[in-house]
Parts: structure tokens; C-alpha cells; sequence
């Protein structure tokens, strides 16, 4: 599985969540056709879904299994699909769809759900999922990534790196951030308040402790926990 994720923001607090993930299958039985579908979740809030299969476009339908109307949030969206695999071969499927990130307040959450893949026969032999930022958000906005491990920055991406894992919740990405400062400005701005009010010396506190989580870290570097204890 590759998984390609781009956080994009215009400027005018509306950020998107961008998806292209492509399955490598094969299928180890007989000659079968069956339903095949695409996990939405609780709110049809994917805009510009798409499927392809070995390079040709397949026409997808959203139903929902739990039977609510209209979109609204407590369903269980699928986008679904008759799919064909041939005995013994080998199959590429391309998905592509971008999410609308909702939000109530400069702190902003989104992500992309590993853990549906535990349902396909086996382990997944290898997950590449990359997450790339655009346009107005950048890592320097992140206040906290998911998984903590398997990961590595490089240039402008976050890579993680899952070999043969039967995927569990604990495995599906999570991005937060801050769409009005980055985590440097937030410190610098709330290093000047703490001279005059408590609560922010308290905000303080919580964002240096945090540190580690900005680069999909579990402990902090040296000199993160020296600040973190003066």
C-alpha cells in the first residue's frame, strides 16, 4: 500500500486533506468477482472520489450500510465497486479523493485510516504512507503526528514505513495543527505573556512537553527537555 497525503491550505482558514492511495493485490484462490468498497466513515465527506483498477476508471457508488439520510453523521458511507480478480494474478488499484478539514476553532485535526486494511487475508507486506504540506500549512504548523515510530523527515516530507503489520487503530495517521502560527511563534508569543498571567505560563508548559510529538517522536531530544524543565 502507498499512500501519498497532502495537507493543503488557501489562506482563508479552509484546509483540505488530499489522497491518493494505490493497492498492490493479488489473489492467491480461484477466479472471483465480488463487492468490492472503500471505507468512507460516519459523514459522506469525501469530494472527488475515484477508483481505478490496473489503469481503467470503474464507476463507484456511496451507499450507506446503516440506512441514514442525506449525508448525515452517524451512517457508515462506503464507496462500492464490482471488482474481478483473476486466479493467481496480480492487480493495482488507485484511489484518489480529498477531505474538507472541519474545524471550531485555529486548532485543526485529520488523518487517514490504516487500520480497515486488517480485513484483506494476511498482513500487509509493506506501507508507504507520505505526507506532504501545501499552500498556507506547513510542518512548522504541526503540533502533533501519528504514528510515533517507523517515520523519517526528509526535505519537505514525513514518511512512515510499515513492513508486514496486521493494522490496528493504533496505526492510523493523525495530523494536528495549528492553522494561525506556527508552534515556534506560539513558545515565542507565549514566553512574553507569562510576565504578566499564569494561564500562560500553564499553555507553556503543555506546548514545550509536546515537542516530540511535532516530528512523530515519543521522548524529547536533550536540549527539548532542558527547556521543558527551566
Amino acid at each position: 500500500e502507498e499512500v501519498i497525503l497532502t495537507l493543503e491550505g488557501s489562506g482563508e482558514s479552509q484546509e483540505s486533506l488530499g489522497v491518493e492511495a494505490t493497492f498492490h493485490m493479488k489473489n492467491e484462490g480461484p477466479d472471483v468477482t465480488f463487492e468490492e468498497g472503500f471505507p468512507v466513515g460516519p459523514v459522506d465527506n469525501m469530494k472527488g472520489f475515484s477508483i481505478q483498477i490496473d489503469g481503467q476508471a470503474v464507476k463507484a457508488e456511496l451507499v450507506d450500510r446503516r440506512g441514514s439520510k442525506g449525508g448525515e453523521e452517524g451512517g457508515d458511507f462506503w464507496y462500492v465497486w464490482k471488482a474481478t480478480y483473476k486466479a493467481g494474478a496480480e492487480s493495482v488499484r488507485v484511489v484518489k479523493y480529498a477531505i474538507d478539514i472541519f474545524h471550531f476553532s485555529e486548532y485543526r485535526e485529520t488523518g487517514y485510516v490504516l487500520h480497515t486494511g486488517a480485513a484483506w487475508k494476511g498482513p500487509i507486506g509493506k506501507a508507504v504512507i507520505t505526507l506532504r504540506c501545501k499552500g498556507t500549512v506547513t510542518f512548522d504548523h504541526v503540533t502533533d503526528l501519528a504514528p510515533k515510530r517507523d517515520v523519517a523527515f526528509a526535505g519537505d516530507e514525513c514518511v512512515w514505513t510499515l513492513v508486514n503489520i496486521e493494522p490496528t487503530p493504533a496505526d492510523d495517521v493523525s495530523i494536528s495543527y495549528n492553522d494561525r502560527e506556527t508552534w515556534a511563534q506560539r513558545v515565542a508569543s507565549l514566553r512574553k505573556e507569562t510576565a504578566t498571567a499564569w494561564s500562560p505560563r500553564q499553555e507553556l508548559v503543555f506546548a514545550l512537553g509536546a515537542a516530540p510529538g511535532r516530528q512523530a517522536r515519543e521522548r524529547m531530544t536533550e536540549a527539548e527537555l532542558d527547556d521543558y524543565l527551566a
